[in-house]
């Protein structure tokens, strides 16, 4: 463990008490963290982790618990920075996603601007969990861009705020925020003013609400600037000036702050606060729904001190937090910068603050003593729910301290005790409770088992129980500071007894059975038992029960319910009981003997059990009934047919009668008639029993001879007296009466009737066979005409109905009595059986079965992202399952063939089981392929996902092998090509170009490297001798070195470099009189060798044809007559100029570079109308151009003028005109050149004329 967090944790108190607060405020014991400065501190909201960054010429990242115990600690792994990094330099930035995983921005410094100015890279990264990703460049090569700050929304988009030095003015500058999603940039945006000494600071609220407030501290007004979105950053409502009107001077070092219950906090400081009769000032101000709620001073009068050496701008450094609801604020704040670091507290969401507490005797590093940091190394504080984190550089390491603020518990009051019945909602009442914060759950636990029921966010509950009950129940308050009480009420609830209703039919005749039916109520959970009393001395049990009464009166029927408490609850119903007259029967029909006695048999049916009946006979229907009994004879002396009347009377008084007939006959046999027969269409009487239908006084009913006539379409058959009678037509339908004669032994005879009727019946409709069908997936079923497979004898086609049943993938709608069969989908294949049924008017159905099968076509493999993977050098890829990646609609994994391919290096294997394996070619290779993984099913069709597959090296330590000892002329070099090289330096990691090479032990020799030649030991200039020395290889962690002795034998010299000085780029308007050519002084460092000088003129850079030259010069000054020699420029023209050093011994060098110088020509006006009339700079032609471009400009007067050519940062490249011009229009040509006569890069550039106190500028673009 670092020594740094070698600690022991205890909370100390600080004696502070926030006044109305009731309440004292506790702070950790300072917790060192890590060497370096410029921190920066996030919170994980899910569990309060705390994730911290530190600038020590590196960036150093930790994770601690919301304990501040230690669970992770590192440097990011992407190299340390070179020179200065943290302090006074910058400072990185991080912040934690929904997920946990941080997310860190940090600056690369790269140096500084001639001007002194840093100049910065600015890179972002993120931690997926187990490795860092790639950083990426958000800005490159930003000037004094020391701020930046991040913050993650609800959706983890990532939102950063960066300062820079815009051009050569440090007040009026601007910042630059971005929005980044999924790891790449989505939207830039400027926005300004800003002055990059100050701070910025970006904070978010959900999913679309981003704050961002910019310190510019000058004179205008505009000195906390502040600037909000509602879109997630799409567009900003700003700039918006921030501080009050109280601050009369600089404003800066601003914070900002967005709890989670959407308030917006600001600290700021101030150079001059009236409220502090002028001095500096830290103020606060918070924002609710957008609306300013106030703006006040926090710090005392005089407790702030301006910053040592920089009174002009010095403002307050503070930074501030809050909790969760807003309710708790807390700022921190240095006194000076660099100076001592205090805390102010609010518990009354910053209505008022704390007495100050001193948290460190030093905050925040000034790099040199007499400089400050201008609030860049600022403390930083952050919240969690009620905890808050202060991080801040103190001595040269950056330490933590934090508090944690708690108010008062709550008051719980259940109200109570409570009594209720069950059944019935009982409202229970906890609004008396009571809290210095905000209670936000009321928690109810009905049987005191420790277990909390029900809970809300309201202080009253209605609940309904459902059985009686009595319990000791506990309520339990929670307020927003995570605090609790409870207290204990009674509920007793008490039993219900049960409701009955009756339900039952009255009045109803005696001997009929009735239904009762008992209704219970019960508002409770119980069950019951129901009992019935009838009235009549029975009773029974049941809800639902049925009686017979028998026999007639008034009864009451009670229902008694008894629930399983022992309630008990009843219902009657009253009902009459009508008597019933019983039913008489006299028998019959009787046949008799003239002179003979009948034997009348009679019976009766009463409904009453209980009733006693008597019997009267009325023997010749006169109404008179002359005979009682049940049984009596009477004799007729005469022939014919006689009624008697028989007469049933109950005990109640009511009777009945029933009539007979007797036959009074000689012997023969007398028919009845026999009841009418029907059946329909299509069927067979029922057979007649003829027996029935004869009576002899004489004959056995077996002696009787049966025969019948009158049928015609109906076919009779008698058989042992049995008549069968059934349709000859089984579609006949009709009515026929046929006669049936009865004859005796004595051939005495009687004849009977019977009609018999065949109905008309409806036959149901007959379906032919509907033929199966089969066809290709993706290819519709073809349709049904129902009317051709359908045949009815009673009904048109038009009138039969058609369903169809049994569908479940299949969708098949009948229309106009055409069937229309749709398959789910077009990729479906199956078989399914459907069944058609058709429906006559009258409901007479046929139905069949039709099967529809869709042939299954082959489908192509879906094949999901295979993700790439990224490994070490000498780690293995993990292997991948193939299986996984894959689906067919048609054919199971098993049947799908991978093949692999785009790997140039990377060895690909696929086995049996469609696992794939990678693996690189050697144990040393790194770099990156993309693998194309194409699965291709049994059809031939095909998908592919595209993955990469990257090994990172690992440095291997330089070898070196096979140098020796070696001899070289002077000035010379011993050369090693790299085909030399490759097997002298072994470096598997590492080019030979990206390997260090020095010589140790050697004075005058050197070593230099590039990729075109190879590696080079030379000695100094002119110096020859022999050495002995190390040669050092190293690629920067590790290095090999060998012991090489070099000997440079001496040669002779060529004369010494030397440069061109006059002229060079210079414009001359017409030819001068003469140009005075001078260039520097060139020695031959052999001793007795005398150097002179060639002078060469050419139109060319290449100097392909030499217009003038001059030799044997020995000064280096060359007075020219120009006029004589060079003509007057028609357009303007440019000349280049050499020299070369010539020694006595043959040797000679050029200058150092050519030069040229250009002769004007200036157009001549002779019309007075056509002399310019303003100052005017033409755009150039050609534009783009290359190699060359004309410029023209006019002067109305005569006067000093400069044409000068600056590149886009707005360095000057070229002096094109500097003096004085006669008015005209002139024409100059541009060769791409600067001013010491080097070809400048392609690029825009741009060129200003400076005249008369007028400046004009054009831009132009050179396209090499």
């Amino acid at each position: 463990m670092n020594t740094f967090l070698k600690r022991s944790f205890r909370v100390m108190a600080l004696s502070m008490l926030i006044p109305g607060m009731g309440m004292a405020q506790q702070w950790s014991e300072t917790i060192t963290l890590a060497p370096g400065d410029s921190p920066d501190i996030a919170v994980d909201r899910r569990n309060g982790n705390l994730h911290v960054v530190i600038m020590d010429n590196k960036v150093t990242y930790m994770r601690l618990d919301k304990d501040t115990n230690v669970l992770d600690q590192q440097d990011l792994p992407f190299g340390s920075a070179t020179g200065k990094m943290g302090g006074f330099y910058g400072r990185a930035t991080v912040a934690a996603d929904t997920f946990g995983r941080p997310h860190i921005v940090w600056p690369q410094y790269l140096g500084d601007t001639p001007a002194g100015h840093p100049r910065f890279d600015l890179w972002y990264t993120y931690n997926t969990g187990s490795t860092w990703t790639t950083p990426l460049l958000l800005s490159s090569d930003i000037v004094r861009g020391y701020a930046v700050r991040m913050a993650i929304d609800d959706d983890n988009d990532v939102h950063i705020i960066r300062g820079q030095m815009d051009g050569d003015d440090i007040p009026n500058s601007s910042a630059r925020y971005y929005r980044i999603r999924n790891g790449n940039i989505q939207l830039e945006t400027t926005l300004s003013p800003y002055r990059p000494d100050d701070h910025v600071e970006i904070d978010v609220y959900d999913r679309t609400n981003v704050h961002i407030v910019l310190g510019n501290p000058d004179q205008s007004g505009n000195r906390v600037i502040y600037f909000r979105s509602g879109n997630n950053g799409d567009s900003f409502v700003g700039p918006q000036k921030l501080e009050e009107n109280t601050v009369t001077s600089r404003a800066g070092s601003p914070n900002v702050f967005a709890d989670r219950s959407g308030n917006v906090h600001f600290i700021y400081g101030a150079r001059a606060d009236t409220e502090t009769g002028g001095n500096p000032s830290i103020r606060y101000e918070r924002r609710e729904n957008g609306a300013t709620v106030f703006d006040k001073r926090i710090t005392g009068n005089g407790e702030l001190t301006i910053w040592p050496g920089d009174e002009g701008i010095g403002v307050g450094i503070g930074t501030g937090a809050a909790s969760d609801d807003g309710k708790f604020v807390v700022i921190a704040y240095q006194v000076t910068s660099g100076g001592q670091l205090r805390a102010r507290i609010s518990k009354d969401a910053g209505a008022t603050f704390s007495e100050p507490t001193n948290l460190a005797s030093q905050s925040g590093g000034a790099p040199n003593p007499g400089q400050h940091t201008e609030g860049r190394d600022k403390p930083v504080l952050r919240a969690y729910k009620n905890r808050f984190y202060l991080v801040y550089e103190s001595f040269g390491s950056v330490r933590l301290r934090w508090i944690q603020l708690i108010g008062d518990p709550p008051t719980a009051n259940a109200g109570g005790p409570y009594t209720g019945s069950e059944g019935t909602p009982i409202t229970f009442d906890a609004s008396a409770s009571t809290d210095d914060g905000t209670i936000v759950q009321y928690a109810w636990d009905w049987d005191g088992d420790g277990v909390y029921d029900d809970s809300t966010a309201s202080p009253t509950f209605q609940k309904t129980f459902a059985d009686d009950y009595s319990a000791t129940a506990v309520l339990r308050v929670t307020d927003n500071e995570d605090m609790v009480a409870t207290q204990s009420f009674s509920i007793t609830v008490n039993n219900v007894n049960p409701s009955v209703s009756v339900t039952g039919a009255t009045p109803v005749n005696e001997g009929t059975e009735v239904s009762f039916t008992a209704t219970v109520t019960d508002p409770g959970a119980d069950t019951q038992t129901v009992s019935w009393d009838f009235g009549d001395g029975t009773s029974a049990s049941g809800t639902n029960v049925t009686h017979t009464f028998t026999d007639n009166g008034f009864f009451t029927v009670t229902a008694t319910a008894t629930d399983d408490d022992g309630g008990t609850g009843s219902g009657t119903f009253s009902i009459t009981v009508l008597n019933v007259a019983p039913t008489a029967d006299a028998g019959g029909p009787y046949v008799g003997v003239r002179n003979e006695p009948v034997t009348l048999t009679g019976s009766a049916t009463d409904p009453s059990s209980d009733d006693t009946i008597t019997y009267a006979w009325d023997l010749d229907d006169n109404g008179t009934y002359e005979k009682n009994g049940k049984q009596v004879t009477v004799t007729y002396s005469e022939l014919g047919t006689y009624t008697v009347r028989l007469r049933a009377t109950d005990d109640d008084g009511d009777s009945s009668t029933d009539t007979a007939e007797i036959t009074v006959g000689t012997g023969a046999p007398v028919t009845s008639a026999i009841p009418d027969q029907q059946v329909d269409e299509g069927m067979t009487f029922p057979v007649l029993n003829l027996d029935d239908y004869v009576t002899d006084p004489n004959n056995a009913d077996s002696e009787i001879t049966w025969t019948f006539f009158g049928n015609f379409n109906l076919n009779v058959t008698v058989q042992n007296r049995q008549a069968t009678i059934s349709p000859i037509d089984p579609e006949w339908s009709g009515v026929e009466i046929i006669s049936f004669v009865a004859t005796d032994p004595t051939s005495q005879r009687d004849t009977t009737t019977v009609k018999c009727t065949v109905l008309e019946v409806n036959d149901p409709p007959q379906i032919s066979k509907i033929p199966d069908q089969t066809v290709d997936e993706g290819v519709p079923f073809a349709q049904v005409f129902l009317d051709n497979y359908v045949t009815d004898a009673d009904n048109p086609k038009s009138a039969l109905v058609w369903t169809v049943s049994g569908t479940s993938q299949l969708t098949i709608t009948i229309s106009n009595r055409v069937a229309t069969i749709g398959k789910p989908n077009s990729d479906w294949a199956g078989s399914e059986t459907v069944t058609y049924t058709v429906t006559d008017p009258l409901g007479e159905s046929d139905s069949q079965q039709v099967t529809y099968t869709s042939v299954a076509f082959n489908d192509p493999p879906e094949v999901s992202s295979i993700p790439g993977q990224t490994i070490q050098e000498n780690q293995s890829f993990a292997a991948i399952d193939l299986n996984q990646y894959v689906t067919d609609k048609d054919n199971p994994d098993n049947e799908i063939t991978w093949t692999a391919s785009g790997n140039r290096s990377l060895i690909v294997r696929i086995d049996a089981a469609r696992i794939a394996t990678i693996a690189p070619p050697d144990s040393e290779w790194v770099g990156s392929e993309f693998i194309t993984f194409t699965a291709t099913d049994p059809g031939g069709k095909s998908a592919a996902s595209i993955a990469k597959f990257a090994v990172i090296g690992i440095n291997d330590p330089p070898a070196i092998a096979g140098f020796t000892n070696y001899t070289i002329a002077e000035d010379d070099s011993m050369l090693f090509t790299p085909e030399e090289l490759a097997n002298m330096i072994i470096d598997p990691d590492n080019a030979l170009g990206e390997l260090e090479y020095t010589l140790p032990g050697a004075v005058n020799i050197n070593v230099s490297y590039n990729d075109a030649e190879g590696l080079a030991l030379f000695g100094d200039p002119d110096w020859y001798g022999s050495e002995r020395f190390w040669l050092k290889v190293s690629d920067g962690e590790y290095a090999d070195s060998t012991r090489i002795r070099l000997t440079v034998t001496a040669e002779p010299d060529p004369p010494k470099p030397f440069s061109l000085v006059a002229p060079v780029g210079l414009f001359y308007t017409g030819v001068p009189q003469q140009i005075e050519f001078i260039w520097e002084k060139s020695v031959d460092p052999d001793q007795g060798d005398v150097v002179t000088y060639t002078w060469e003129v050419s139109r060319s850079d290449s100097f392909t044809t030499v217009l003038l030259q001059n030799k044997l010069l020995q000064d280096t000054l060359l007075v020219f007559p120009a006029k004589a020699f060079f003509p007057e420029p028609n357009p303007s023209a440019t000349y280049y100029w050499r020299v070369f050093a010539v020694s006595s011994d043959g040797s000679k060098r050029p200058a150092r570079s050519a030069a040229s110088f250009t002769l004007l020509q200036a157009v001549s006006v002779t019309d007075p109308a056509r002399m310019p009339k303003t100052i005017s700079l033409k755009q150039n032609y050609p534009n783009p151009f290359n190699p060359s471009t004309q410029i023209e400009y006019e002067l109305p007067q005569s006067g000093e003028i400069s044409l000068l050519v600056y590149d886009s940062r707005g360095r000057l490249v070229r002096t094109l005109v500097r003096g004085t011009h006669p008015a005209g229009t002139y024409r100059i040509l541009w060769d791409a050149r600067d001013d010491a006569g080097q070809k400048v890069a392609s690029g825009v550039y741009l060129y200003r004329l400076e005249a008369a106190g007028t400046v004009l500028s054009r831009k132009m673009i050179l396209m090499q």
